[in-house]
């Protein structure tokens, strides 16, 4: 049930994005970069937790390829703490047009489908 709700949610802001690329963009550079360090902590870690509690009950190696980048995003969650490491994001995105904000899109869209039907598909297929 829950990787249904992660799923697609990870799908809607995907469709969001890319619809609307340079709303993102805009967010980020608007924002100071205090903000910008503490919004980036909460996003990995809530979505490194979400990957993690998704994978959590299935089997298979979907699940162990989820439950990595989970646990990948818990630690890149702790890199933002760095206010260095906020300043180069900011500007990594400052200097990136539409294309990438589509690319990263299409990236989270793929991740909600895995989600939602690589996860279901993969118990039937390695369950012992």
């Amino acid at each position: 049930m829950i990787s249904y709700i992660i799923g697609s949610l990870f799908i809607i802001f995907g469709l969001i994005f890319i619809f609307k690329p340079m709303l993102l963009k805009q967010k980020i550079i608007n924002k100071s970069t205090k903000k910008i360090k503490k919004y980036l902590f909460l996003i990995s870690l809530i979505v490194g937790i979400l990957l993690i509690s998704s994978a959590w009950e299935y089997h298979g190696l979907i699940a162990i390829i989820i439950s990595i980048l989970g646990v990948i995003s818990i630690f890149k969650a702790f890199l933002f703490l760095k206010s260095n490491i906020t300043e180069k994001v900011v500007t990594v995105i400052e200097k990136q047009g539409a294309l990438f904000f589509r690319i990263y899109a299409l990236i989270m869209i793929a991740l909600g489908v895995l989600i939602i039907f690589g996860l279901h598909h993969s118990t039937k297929v390695f369950v012992y």
